[in-house]
């Protein structure tokens, strides 16, 4: 109980004396008190030595029960909620359960609770319900009053939006302050992923479909893109003839374009690969619907082989052989070229594909008609050659050294001493004529030498001797004997 507002104290007391509790609700007067009276929960006491107004006047004090404002806290995880009652009695609060306000209030007190401070760290709302007109307010009744105060995390919403072929749910979610959201994000077939972002949330891909973004502090909008797989078609040829372009990028679903060009005598095998099969109209290939990177390779075979007349021909000193010969379609025509000694080949022409020439084997480039091949030989550039000579006896050979060009003959003077006779001629020039003294070799093809044999010429004479018949027949061989010998020794 309590009494009105003023500056005396107030003594209430039992019949002995004593101090009266407040919830003492049998009362009579004692020393300290004129009179007490009660009426319900109300209390008047006389105010002794308070009455001094005069013979018909006197002061009592009124008191009154008063109760307790409570709230009643639940979802509370952040901190610093502040509840105020009436505008001016603040409450900190800071675990969930009953909390009461300091200022009690007597019956038929007005109340009002408010949230002064919502709780922060995370973030949350707290509201009022309860009492009279369920918002935290009403009029006491004569008993405790409680209100009730729930407190929720803040949420942000995150709402998600696709651009292109593909899907992101949800399309909308409530997330509490610093909660990771989660969307899943599916391409269309055919169709992939570009990028997934949110304008105040950074999402991150899981590599499962799904993308979180975390710590959501304020709405989010993500967006993901989505564009059509590209994929890679190559072309390859076998055999003579093309298939292009080598490489191309088709959007999945569609089909790829080709064009098919046999060779010359040539025609399309076969068409295969990877690629969803297609059609060939003329030389152009369209593939089947295209849904990843794949390949397309044709094959080319020759036609019924065509035979065509190669002929030729050569002007110059030389020969090309064979002069006519028969060919297939494609193939190459040999030829074996042989300049004479001292000439080469000069020029190659005709009618025919150039070819390439190997020593003395020209083939011709790939033939697809009658054709001819012509030969020119031209002399090479006349080489100089030392031809030597030398004299073995009696006797000499001049000029002792000359130079010759390639194909001409060297020609000496060979000259006996008296009395000798040139008896061999040799050395490893082309062997030639020795006319009187004069020696020409035959055509010099290179470096060699002459050498020339001198003999002594015996001249006999015959006296005529009696002699024996066995006797003139040993004087006939010592002759012959003495003459070789002198022979053999000129010769040395």
């Amino acid at each position: 109980m309590s009494k009105p507002s003023d500056t005396k104290p107030t003594y209430l007391t039992t019949d002995f004396g004593a101090p009266v509790p407040d919830n003492q609700n049998s009362l009579t007067a004692g020393p300290r008190g004129l009179s007490v009276a009660l009426d319900g929960d109300t209390v008047l006491v006389g105010a002794y030595g308070e009455d001094d107004g005069g013979a018909d006047t006197g002061a009592a004090y009124v008191f009154v029960p008063v109760y307790a404002v409570q709230a009643a806290v639940s979802g509370l995880a952040g901190t610093g909620l502040v509840l105020r009652n009436n505008g001016g009695d603040d409450l900190a609060i800071a675990a969930d359960g009953s909390h009461a306000f300091a200022t009690l209030l007597a019956d038929g007190s007005a109340y009002a609770v408010t949230v002064a401070t919502q709780p922060t760290n995370p973030p949350q709302t707290c509201t009022v319900s309860g009492g009279d007109n369920d918002d935290g307010s009403g009029t006491m009744a004569g008993a405790p009053v409680t209100v009730s105060v729930t407190c929720a995390t803040v949420s942000y919403t995150v709402t998600a939006t696709a651009t292109g072929n593909g899907t992101i749910t949800p399309a909308s979610q409530s997330v509490d302050h610093g909660d990771t959201a989660t969307i899943t994000v599916t391409p269309a077939v055919g169709h992939h992923v570009v990028s997934v972002t949110g304008d105040t949330c950074t999402p991150a891909d899981n590599g499962d479909g799904t993308w979180t973004a975390p710590n959501i502090t304020a709405d989010c909008a993500v967006t993901a893109t989505f564009a059509i797989n590209a994929y890679t078609v190559t072309a390859t040829a076998t055999g003579n003839g093309t298939i292009t372009p080598a490489s191309q990028s088709v959007d999945h679903g569609d089909t790829a374009m080709l064009t098919v060009t046999p060779a010359v005598g040539h025609h399309v095998d076969t068409i295969g690969g990877t690629c969803p099969s297609g059609t060939l109209t003329g030389t152009s290939y369209q593939t089947g619907a295209i849904t990843g990177d794949c390949s397309v390779t044709v094959a080319f075979a020759p036609d019924a082989p065509a035979v065509y007349v190669v002929t030729a021909s050569a002007s110059g000193n030389g020969t090309i052989a064979p002069a006519s010969q028969s060919v297939t379609h494609g193939s190459a025509a040999a030829f074996t070229m042989t300049p004479d000694a001292g000439h080469h080949v000069d020029t190659i022409s005709g009618t025919c594909p150039a070819g390439t020439l190997t020593g003395s084997s020209y083939q011709t480039g790939a033939i697809t008609g009658d054709c001819s091949v012509t030969v020119a030989f031209a002399p090479d550039a006349p080489a100089v050659y030392v031809v030597t000579a030398n004299a073995t006896g009696n006797g000499t050979i001049a000029p002792a050294s000359q130079s010759v060009t390639h194909g001409s003959a060297a020609t000496f003077t060979v000259t006996p001493d008296a009395g000798h006779h040139v008896d061999t001629i040799g050395g490893t020039c082309p062997a030639g004529t020795l006319t009187g003294t004069s020696y020409q070799t035959g055509p010099i093809t290179g470096d060699c030498s002459v050498e020339v044999a001198f003999a002594v010429t015996v001249a006999a004479t015959a006296t005529p001797v009696p002699v024996d018949a066995r006797w003139a027949l040993l004087l006939l061989a010592a002759l012959l004997a003495a003459a070789g010998l002198r022979r053999r020794r000129a010769m040395g």
